[in-house]
């Protein structure tokens, strides 16, 4: 088999041409690219090569790669149903169309616009769990006790050498590591007016309702005492950021009843990411996530607090900078423009 069969395929799904051949360039090295203009075309190639499927959000094409999501996840090849999905979108793309896209069954998002490494990075991570599962598909949450659920999230060991594997993948490609400690508030309030197997069976509903939030290259790990902790895979800080407050949506909006009472859920977070170009100590990020929760909870219900140092999490990027050019906003580009050039040379030493 020659290198080019070797290659895993990669649909691209985009109404540009010339956008669609610069992705296809800088991707086209990882992956066989086939190009596709509308969603019927892209469906076409899906029956023929098994691989990856990346749609360019556009307002002009959202409707047909909501209808090509649908088309994928209710077909009744399991392979083909499990085909990961991703979306390029426009920060400015409103919640609501993102929440339809996870409705229609999206894998992952990627912002426009985007960081060649992130874009890179993202389709390969979903390329390389689709071929080792062999398509099987979303994981169900199991359907046993509380506690035996919790206790399943509870591998700290686990999530450890998930963490790891993240950590050595994120500096072999200079990828950002995000990081976030959730915690349940008002966990004693609901001890008091229950008991402690109902809080359990509580924490249970909302651990399922994260599962079901994440998407599948995520990890989860219950820590006790209404507390988890949540790795996004190949991820930067603004998409950490939204990962989480889906989560704070989606449990605002459950309904959670233990022995015919309700409960209105509040949960605090805080995420720490950072751009891996040398040893980060994972102890200190753990210290430094405890920290964060303890802000986010002094803060008040729902609230998302950054817990690495600024240092570590460049807000800003060439693509960024040259969309605030755009904009005729000139201010601070000197600093920022220096400060990148700093960032680079430490990804070359």
């Amino acid at each position: 088999m020659s290198e080019v069969e070797a290659r895993p395929s990669l649909v691209l799904l985009a109404s540009s041409l010339r956008t669609a051949k610069s992705i296809a360039k800088l991707l086209g090295h990882d992956f066989e690219v086939h190009l596709a203009d509308e969603a019927e075309v892209a469906w076409c190639i899906l029956l023929e090569q098994e691989g990856v499927v990346l749609c360019l959000g556009e307002k002009s094409l959202a409707m047909d790669q909501f209808g090509l999501l649908e088309r994928i996840r209710e077909a009744s090849d399991t392979r083909l149903a499990a085909t990961p999905v991703l979306l390029l979108m426009n920060e400015q793309d409103d919640e609501a169309a993102r929440e339809t896209a996870i409705a229609s069954g999206a894998t992952d998002f990627v912002d426009l616009p985007f960081s060649s490494i992130e874009l890179t990075a993202r389709v390969r991570l979903h390329a390389d769990m689709y071929l080792q599962q062999g398509g099987s598909g979303t994981l169900e949450v199991p359907k046993t006790s509380a506690a035996n659920v919790l206790h399943q999230l509870s591998q700290e060991s686990s999530f450890n050498s998930r963490l790891q594997q993240e950590y050595s993948f994120s500096l072999r490609h200079k990828n950002h590591l995000s990081l976030c400690k959730l915690g349940l508030n008002d966990i004693k309030a609901i001890v008091a007016a229950q008991d402690k197997s109902a809080a359990l069976a509580v924490i249970q509903q909302l651990a399922g309702i994260i599962q079901q939030t994440l998407r599948r290259e995520d990890s989860l790990c219950y820590l006790g005492n209404g507390e988890f902790y949540i790795l996004f895979s190949a991820t930067n800080g603004i998409g950490a950021a939204a990962g989480v407050k889906r989560i704070l949506k989606k449990v605002a909006l459950a309904n959670i009843s233990i022995a015919d009472k309700s409960w209105s859920l509040t949960l605090s977070a805080a995420i720490y990411s950072c751009l891996v170009v040398r040893d980060v100590s994972l102890e200190k990020v753990y210290a430094q996530l405890a920290r964060g929760l303890k802000h986010a909870v002094s803060l008040g219900g729902n609230q998302i607090v950054n817990s690495a140092p600024v240092q570590d999490e460049p807000e800003f990027s060439i693509d960024s900078m040259l969309l605030q050019l755009e904009n005729g906003d000139s201010d601070g580009l000197d600093k920022k423009l220096n400060d990148l050039l700093q960032g680079m040379r430490q990804r070359l030493e």
